[in-house]
């Protein structure tokens, strides 16, 4: 019966929508992309009121430690080109994402935490329909456009009004290693302001980058896969470099990596820190954005994806309300770089859309609770950046421990 009424219910609001009869909300606990709100609707008058009306570029690099950029002070890997644009940049080096691609994208897509989109992990159902970043742009004029890796089936069913045409996932490889050429003929080719996302696969696997960019390790004394590896950021880097050269003064970028990486025969950092948990390596991220009216900067204070999505809004005048994410570009200070800082960031970790582990930093404590486990870990990242020693087990930090759970279970249900 109430799988009836379900279906009755999805296919009302289907025929209100193709009729101009109004909206239902279809998802009910979500926002739907079908539920615009009609304040969020804007007239011309008002949107060329908000003049200049910046193009906006996401770069996502995927899997890409958080250290393994010149500008943050490795020691080997060669990124030129993401150098050049982070000396130009506000720096968030304490930023974070989810701990694999696929809900690191839902959150962007949505605004939302990966506990209230239900996405916490590569598999499971396809994301529901949300309310958009691409939807909230395109009611203020906006077009957006989607290239490389994407999980949740046809962009446009999403909101974004276009993508690269260049057959499905496998032709999405093709975008960065192969061409941009999709990329850049939307850029230039585009009236109205835009908006881009993308998303190759760099420097992920297969680690094939050309032979002239491992020539240029060959002297690091360095073992094959780890070559390889950093091969495939430099080619990356090359291929941001490209991308950059076809933009404009004025167009507004916004990088970062859609979760941390090592790799895996690099005796460094062992495996299970990596990609896929909720250690440093695997969650935090470098993230720059470079706007023509604010200077270059290093902003210490947490940011995460949610945040990104609310700047990307604002920042092209779209609205944000409801969402949990703040502007970071406003209020902005150069003089007080941590004003409006967040006080913690909360996150989520799972295996094919199964919840395993909660996690939350305050300041420099982190506490990841694990589901259905007595092997909670409470970790000081300033004493200990590499997460060796779990100070859940001393009584000294009792009281620390509690205050972490109650801000844990306090981010959970909201």
């Amino acid at each position: 019966m109430i799988l009836r009424v379900v279906k009755i219910l999805w296919e009302i609001s289907l025929l209100m929508v193709l009729f101009g009869l109004g909206a239902c909300d279809v998802n009910p606990g979500t926002e739907s992309r079908f539920a615009v709100p009609a304040d969020m609707a804007q007239t011309t008058e008002e949107q060329d009121d908000q003049q200049p009306r910046y193009n906006i570029l996401l770069i996502l690099a995927d899997d890409l430690g958080y250290d393994h950029y010149g500008f943050a002070g490795h020691p080997v890997v060669k990124t030129p080109s993401i150098d050049a644009l982070s000396n130009r940049s506000i720096r968030f080096p304490a930023a974070y994402v989810s701990s694999v691609c696929r809900p690191t994208f839902a959150t962007l897509l949505t605004g939302l935490p990966e506990h209230r989109h239900g996405t916490t992990y590569i598999g499971g159902p396809q994301l529901g329909d949300f309310l958009t970043i691409a939807d909230r742009l395109t009611t203020v004029g906006y077009r957006s456009f989607q290239a490389g890796k994407f999980w949740e089936g046809p962009q446009a069913r999403h909101g974004f009004t276009d993508s690269a045409p260049l057959g499905g996932a496998t032709g999405n490889k093709k975008i960065g290693r192969v061409t941009i050429e999709p990329v850049v003929r939307f850029m230039h080719d585009t009236s109205a302001p835009w908006f881009v996302w993308f998303s190759p696969h760099m420097p992920h696997s297969p680690h094939n980058a050309p032979d002239r960019h491992k020539a240029s390790y060959r002297d690091a004394e360095l073992d094959d896969a780890t070559l390889d590896y950093f091969a495939m950021i430099s080619w990356f880097d090359e291929v941001v470099g490209e991308l950059l050269r076809e933009v404009d003064e004025d167009t507004v970028i916004l990088y970062m990596a859609d979760n941390g990486f090592v790799q895996s025969d690099w005796p460094e950092v062992p495996e299970e820190k990596s990609k896929g948990s909720s250690y440093e390596r695997g969650i935090r991220t470098q993230l720059l954005i470079y706007h023509p009216e604010y200077e270059a900067v290093v902003r210490t204070e947490l940011s995460q994806a949610v945040d990104v999505t609310a700047t990307i809004l604002a920042i092209a005048g779209a609205d944000y309300s409801g969402l949990p994410g703040r502007d970071l570009l406003v209020p902005y200070s150069a003089e007080e770089p941590a004003f409006g800082s967040r006080s913690s960031i909360f996150a989520t970790d799972g295996r094919e859309s199964v919840l395993e582990e909660r996690w939350i930093r305050v300041g420099d404590w982190k506490l990841v609770d694990i589901e259905n486990s007595d092997s909670d870990r409470l970790h000081n990242l300033s004493l200990d950046p590499d997460e060796k020693s779990n100070y859940i087990v001393r009584p000294e930090h009792a009281s620390i421990l509690a205050q972490l759970r109650l801000e844990l279970e306090k981010k959970w249900r909201e």
